[in-house]
């Protein structure tokens, strides 16, 4: 997911800006990251122990390269973070090495593998902290700042505890301005001042966590040969999807709400701030409700959820495709048997379930990590069978060949925001109808463009004379295919196509008709990461697609239930 013109501090109007580092808890920290990280373009950049020398902590970071040049790999903004805050995602993870760390065992014992840390980036720590203390958090840490490098660098940090047990949240603030003093001595003729080098620097982002230190064994999580063209292949977090017990959903809603200052999101319409909160749940304006009504093959009665989805930032804002921070919530139904059930089940409690981070190429992320031998969930080939039908609204004409062999071939899912709501559907199918057979069309889609479609009709002639310059337009695409609309949908082309290009060279270079109007998702889901079926992680390719893939989780879970009720009357 590519966002060029990010400038944090100006667009996104929380004090929280993004995740800054997800911290796990392991009982084998070489072995986890080995299996499980390095496969998903996750490498090990530095090492630290706790004062008491108990714990062992690695810091990791994706697209690396090489370990010998990070200062020439990543590009550092207002010496605070990398930029683009959408492409980078650091991890922490952490192992005790003492038989005496009893806190630390006696919660590896309770859940396994678990996530116990999500740090925030802020502007303001301290307005962060007061905040959510204010609105009934309970604290950990108060608000601290450290010194590192002669007092050159600073980091501040608070803690809290989440509404989940054993889960706790970091506010982060840094200043490193040993960037500077690091470039201008590796560089003899640089002669720019310091606020321009805050503002655009490369640098080590080792150095954004001073406490860390660099790897000295060559032969420690050797990094492999790499092309850079991997680079984006994993991406940051696009969202964190947790679990909670059955009537809890109003307690943690509310919770993110008054201590964070997150909203509820929908792919709806978005919901008037005064409306009660009891009165959003009840009218699901801001939830994912599937329920036994939404399948239509499956013997299991108490099966369904609900899911909501909080964030620091609107949708579709200039800026973002999606938000920064994406928190999902999904609750158990009363007496039901399903994958939330199970994983409060095994996992003793209430927390996070799996992280799913964006990735800009998912067939060569998912090629790369099947190689590394980390293993996904099986897709039967009775999900594959029915895409067309499913997608008709995607992909009039069937979907491209090359896209649906892809898919098939490393067990992609495929899903839109528009597949689980019929009656869309039709409108949409009954509007593309009357647009292709409308004469007058063009004139009213170009009334719906930007403001440089104004232009296109009473410029014909001039725009004729750009379209060989401006290819990339979409305004001339129109004009060049105004003949021929019955062939393409550029026609129907909103701001969004633009986004569409960033991930879509796959599907769009077969000239196969798309509907770019419906936004939708690849996405993969890793088998789970330990023998307790608690945590897995997924890969997400968003096309302007705003959902978790609803329909996925029903498509996918008739097809298994079929393939299984078919084996055995085999």
């Amino acid at each position: 997911m590519k966002n060029e013109n990010i400038k944090i501090d100006n667009h996104i109007q929380n004090n929280i800006q993004f995740v800054d580092c997800l911290e796990f808890w392991v009982s084998n920290a070489k072995s986890f990251i080995k299996s499980f990280l390095q496969p998903i373009n996750f490498e090990v950049i530095g090492m630290r122990f706790n004062d008491e020398r108990s714990r062992i902590q690695y810091l990791l970071l994706n697209n690396v390269i090489s370990r010998c040049n990070l200062q020439k790999q990543f590009q550092i903004e207002n010496n605070s973070y990398i930029k683009p805050i959408q492409g980078n995602q650091f991890i922490k993870v952490t192992s005790s090495i003492s038989p005496n760390d009893f806190d630390f065992h006696s919660k590896i014992q309770k859940h396994g593998d678990f996530i116990q840390n999500i740090s925030f980036y802020c502007n303001d720590i301290n307005l962060a902290y007061n905040k959510s203390i204010n609105n009934g958090a309970k604290s950990v840490q108060l608000p601290m700042k450290e010194y590192f490098k002669n007092c050159r660098d600073t980091v501040e940090t608070a803690i809290i505890e989440s509404p989940f047990k054993d889960l706790q949240h970091t506010f982060i603030n840094r200043n490193i301005t040993s960037f500077n003093s690091s470039n201008s001595n590796n560089d003899n003729n640089n002669n720019n001042n310091n606020n321009n080098n805050k503002n655009n620097n490369f640098g080590n982002p080792l150095f954004l966590y001073p406490e860390f230190e660099e790897i000295k064994d060559k032969e420690l999580f050797k990094i492999q040969d790499k092309e850079e063209s991997i680079n984006g292949s994993t991406g940051s977090l696009d969202h964190i999807a947790t679990c909670i017990k059955n009537g809890e959903m109003n307690y943690f809603v509310e919770w993110y709400r008054k201590c964070l200052g997150f909203k509820l999101l929908s792919d709806k319409e978005s919901v008037d701030e005064s409306e009660n909160l009891e009165n959003e749940l009840i009218l699901d304006k801001n939830f994912y409700v599937i329920t036994k009504s939404d399948f239509k093959y499956t013997k299991k009665e108490n099966i369904g959820l609900k899911m909501a989805v909080l964030s620091n930032q609107p949708l579709n804002t200039p800026y973002h495709k999606t938000p920064p921070i994406q928190f999902v919530i999904s609750e158990a139904i009363p007496g039901g048997e399903g994958q939330i059930e199970q994983f409060i089940h095994y996992f003793g409690g209430e927390g996070v379930q799996h992280l799913a981070f964006n990735s800009n190429d998912i067939f060569k992320a998912v090629e790369i990590a099947k190689s590394q031998k980390l293993e996904f969930v099986y897709i039967p080939q009775s999900y594959y069978s029915r895409l067309d039908e499913r997608l008709k609204h995607l992909f009039p004409n069937s979907i491209p060949k090359i896209l649906k062999e892809n898919l098939m071939k490393f067990g992609i899912l495929i899903d839109s925001d528009a597949i689980t709501n019929s009656n869309e559907i039709d409108n949409n199918k009954n509007n593309n109808n009357n647009n292709n057979n409308n004469n007058n069309n063009n004139n009213n889609n170009n009334n719906n463009n930007n403001n440089n479609n104004n232009n296109n009709n009473n410029n014909n002639n001039n725009n004729n004379n750009n379209n060989n310059n401006n290819n990339n337009n979409n305004n001339n695409n129109n004009n060049n295919n105004n003949n021929n609309n019955n062939n393409n949908n550029n026609n129907n082309n909103n701001n969004n196509g633009n986004n569409n290009n960033d991930n879509d060279n796959n599907d769009t270079q077969n000239n196969i008709e798309i509907n770019q109007n419906i936004g939708y998702i690849k996405q993969i889901f890793s088998k789970y990461i330990t023998d307790r079926p608690t945590m897995f992680f997924e890969l997400i390719e968003r096309s302007n697609a705003l959902g978790f893939g609803k329909g996925n989780i029903i498509a996918l879970f008739e097809s298994l239930e079929k393939e299984s009720s078919g084996s055995q009357k085999k």
